[in-house]
């Protein structure tokens, strides 16, 4: 009988291209399938593909062309406009 696959962080990392810390973080966390050997995580290539399959994404939809910038009012048009008067602050009393 032929000992089964097993791969540790470091392993599955570099098959998943990723960092070993992600792996480590997301076991501890349960959200990807993981294995504990001896109080080690540890991965078979089942659990990498299901992590593969798990964490797929489709393709980002194309970008959208951006909208048409408004033109900006001429800097003497928001000069000219009448503004409110303006108070002088006060000290405050004592």
């Amino acid at each position: 009988m032929e000992a089964p696959t097993v791969y540790r962080a470091d392993e599955a990392a570099e098959v998943l291209k990723c960092k070993p810390s992600w792996l480590k973080k997301q076991a501890a966390r349960r959200a990807i399938p993981v294995r504990l050997i001896g109080g080690s995580y540890a991965w078979t290539p089942e659990d990498l593909e299901a992590i593969v399959a798990q964490r797929l994404r489709p393709p980002a939809a194309a970008p959208r062309p951006a909208a048409a910038a408004r033109p900006r009012r001429p800097a003497a048009a928001t000069a000219a406009a009448p503004r409110a008067p303006v108070r002088p602050l006060r000290a405050r009393r004592a």
